[in-house]
């Protein structure tokens, strides 16, 4: 809440808010007729967040324009934004968090590598991986054609009574040649350690973290109960291009943060920086 209304601080850029006009920054004044200056904040999160399909009216003021414009907005269903650029401090070294992987992590990956070409090439690219517990390997896939090139060997996956079989780098149409680092910790597991196994075996990128990764690239399939609880199989072992078992086995950090350092981010761009 602010003097005016309830701000706006971020707006998925693949949602109907986004598409009609919306950006952070802006205050809603109103929902539905509702004064939100009359609403307790939860009141006004339960507004905002409906059910699929759901139309919302709202008015919104435009700081910039002094002027206030009405909305109507549907919730709908979408991938949400999972890669989001995190200051540094530094100009020239620039740091995206990929918070987790889903279908479109490659298109929104892809946003900000066309913002670091040519000249704009930074002195260092960090992604941050850290806490990011994978996704579907095929989401990788599609990233590591920006970093290594097409038709690259990523890994191979050996399954029970089948074949084995394996990813490769597809073409892009965006390539990021740059210095590169990957941040990690103990719960980037499954394609994120796909990802840092794949970097740092092509040496790539310079993995950096305080500590190994989860030790949990396989593939898994999964069945529900109907009481909601869930089970959890591996189906498959996974190694990556040159036979280095994944699974159970984690990536360690090419270079490791000392556990006495607060902040592992603002470490390395210290050390990155001298």
């Amino acid at each position: 809440m602010v003097k005016d209304g309830f701000e706006i601080t971020f707006v998925e850029k693949r949602s109907d808010s986004f598409k009609k006009g919306i950006r952070p920054g802006y205050v809603i004044t109103s929902i539905n007729a509702k004064p939100v200056s009359g609403l307790a904040e939860k009141e006004i999160v339960d507004f905002l967040t409906p059910e699929i399909n759901a139309k919302i009216i709202l008015i919104v003021l435009v700081p910039l324009e002094n002027i206030e414009r009405t909305f109507e907005v549907v919730s709908e269903e979408y991938f949400k934004e999972t890669v989001r650029e995190t200051p540094t401090g530094v100009a020239n070294i620039k740091c995206l968090k990929i918070e987790k992987f889903n279908k479109d992590t490659n298109t929104d990956l892809a946003d900000y590598l066309k913002q670091y070409a040519g000249t704009n090439i930074p002195k260092m690219l960090i992604i941050d991986i850290r806490d990011n517990p994978g996704g579907p390997p095929l989401a990788v896939r599609e990233i590591m054609g920006y970093f290594i090139g097409p038709d690259r060997n990523l890994c191979y996956y050996k399954k029970k009574n089948a074949p084995v079989f394996g990813l490769t780098s597809p073409k892009q149409n965006v390539y990021y040649g740059g210095p590169l680092a990957l941040l990690i910790n103990k719960k980037s597991g499954s394609a994120s350690e796909l990802m840092a196994g794949v970097l740092k075996e092509y040496k790539r990128a310079i993995v950096v973290g305080r500590e190994d990764t989860a030790g949990m690239s396989f593939l898994k399939g999964t069945n529900k109960f109907d009481d909601d609880s869930m089970l959890v199989m591996i189906t498959a072992m996974s190694y990556l291009f040159n036979g280095k078992e994944m699974g159970f086995k984690t990536v360690e950090p090419n270079f490791r943060i000392p556990a006495d350092a607060k902040d592992e981010l603002e470490f390395l761009v210290h050390e990155i920086n001298k």
